[in-house]
């Protein structure tokens, strides 16, 4: 397709959703890569606070504290998160040439999702239909555009759904800024209760809201197609390294939604529960097991099997092997990486947040609780132990048992550092063996395992 063409069509889309140009009448908008009948949103948002509800009257009070308090600063910030709905809200992360006249792919993927934000949102505030704050409370003088529409409902918030949204796509694209960019993504939310416009509990819906619907549009191939698009062009524009996309399967075969139950709430008795295992086990662990589970931390590859296969399962000397089990490092690490954005987990010591948080980890430069994304459901190690457990079990049958003792072993670790819960654990046992019997299977990787499996008998591995 001719960029000019992508180019000017996707920057008049974005012109009309974001404002810029004249308001379009018809009929109403359709979801491109999620509808409502696959996700009723309202369905799994709790109700807005009642009105004169304890929990009602803290987000006003909120509200009228920022009123009080916001600075001229402030309110220029919010101001211009009002007049931009789409992805290159995040250009102060991104850098200048991240632009939607550079990248006319990205534009077009980042109008596409404001529309399902406007689809999928919108049918949410019907639903609830709760005022917002200036139509709730005189006393509330918004700085942000507003309309005389008292049917124009607050919950959620439809800029910061599109926001959550964007930035979700977005650390797909440019995973190195992740942080920063979901960071951004709050800050723009927040924005809105600086405006006036929104409460606080409005911004929080619509996180939950994105995260939901990020799960469906993941299986979507229009989706994937735009975004493998947008990634190219905007890694290109940004001189970055290209990243890893999915070898032998495919994303509905590693959809979180279907292959993990949900994790614990957060206080819950069940999250309580495994809290005090948490714990129990770091107040118990010997200096040698810490050791070892530090060990598999540093060790997130196949050499965390040496030990168990021995010295001739050496990967540079064993290139049919070494190219298969990339193949298992990499899909199985997409596939945990989907189910924790999806899942969105506190870590324990997140969710605990004690002043010892250094021993809570295994990791080599240990961050405060409060700089620590929520990715701990599945446990990425121990999905890579299980997925290449499962593999090498089956290229070795003869240490089959010894090769899942170790990938036990390994999961295991991860709960001695205190870096996951049991059930993070669980949940990387069963997606790492899922990913691994599904390669098993695949009738493309048939000539890798071969080559393999006769490599590894010449190396006198297995029989």
């Amino acid at each position: 397709m001719n960029t000019a063409r992508i180019a000017t069509a996707a920057l008049a889309v974005l012109a009309v959703f974001s404002g810029s140009a004249p308001a379009q009448t018809g009929a109403p908008r359709r979801g491109i890569f999620v509808t409502p009948d696959q996700l009723d949103v309202a369905a799994i948002l709790a109700a807005p606070p009642a009105d004169g509800s304890p929990e009602a009257k803290r987000e006003l009070a909120d509200v009228h504290r920022l009123q009080e308090t916001r600075q001229p600063a402030q309110i220029a910030h919010a101001k211009a998160d009002d007049d931009e709905e789409d992805m290159f809200i995040f250009h102060d992360v991104m850098g200048e040439r991240f632009n939607a006249q550079a990248l006319p792919h990205t534009a077009l993927l980042s109008a596409h999702l404001h529309n399902d934000e406007s689809v999928i949102g919108g049918a949410a505030k019907q639903k609830f239909q709760r005022l917002r704050p200036f139509n709730f409370d005189a006393a509330i003088k918004p700085v942000c555009k507003t309309n005389d529409n008292r049917k124009d409902y607050g919950y959620p918030s439809g800029h910061a759904l599109t926001g959550y949204l964007e930035a979700l796509t977005l650390i797909q694209m440019v995973p190195e800024k992740r942080d920063a960019i979901l960071a951004r993504a709050d800050d723009y939310g927040r924005s809105r209760v600086v405006c006036g416009v929104h409460y606080q509990g409005d911004v929080d819906a619509s996180k939950t809201a994105a995260y939901a619907m990020m799960g469906l549009m993941m299986n979507h191939p229009q989706f994937r197609d735009e975004l493998n698009a947008a990634r190219a062009e905007t890694r290109q524009a940004l001189e970055l390294k290209p990243i890893h996309t999915l070898i032998a399967l495919t994303p509905s075969e590693i959809d979180p939604s279907r292959l993990l139950p949900p994790p614990p709430a957060d206080g819950s008795p069940t999250q309580e529960r495994e809290m005090i295992d948490v714990e129990h086990l770091l107040a118990s662990r010997s200096p040698e097991r810490f050791a070892s589970a530090k060990w598999d931390a540093a060790h997130e590859d196949p050499s965390a099997f040496r030990t168990t296969l021995g010295a001739a399962f050496d990967l540079a000397k064993l290139p049919a092997t070494a190219r298969l089990l990339a193949i298992v490092v990499n899909d199985q690490a997409l596939a945990a990486s989907a189910a924790k954005e999806y899942f969105h987990r506190k870590f324990p010591v997140a969710a605990a947040v004690p002043t010892n948080y250094t021993e809570w980890t295994c990791d080599a430069a240990p961050r405060k609780p409060d700089a620590i994304p929520p990715r701990s459901y599945p446990s990425g190690h121990t999905t890579l132990g299980y997925a290449l457990g499962t593999v090498l079990a089956n290229l070795v049958p003869e240490k089959a048992q010894a090769i899942l003792a170790r990938a036990q072993e390994y999961g295991y670790s991860r709960e001695v550092c205190g870096d996951h819960y049991h059930s993070d654990v669980e949940a990387g046992h069963a997606l790492g063996t899922a990913v691994g019997l599904r390669l098993l299977e695949n009738a493309a990787l048939k000539t890798e395992f071969e080559a393999a499996r006769a490599e590894l008998r010449a190396a006198g591995l297995t029989k």
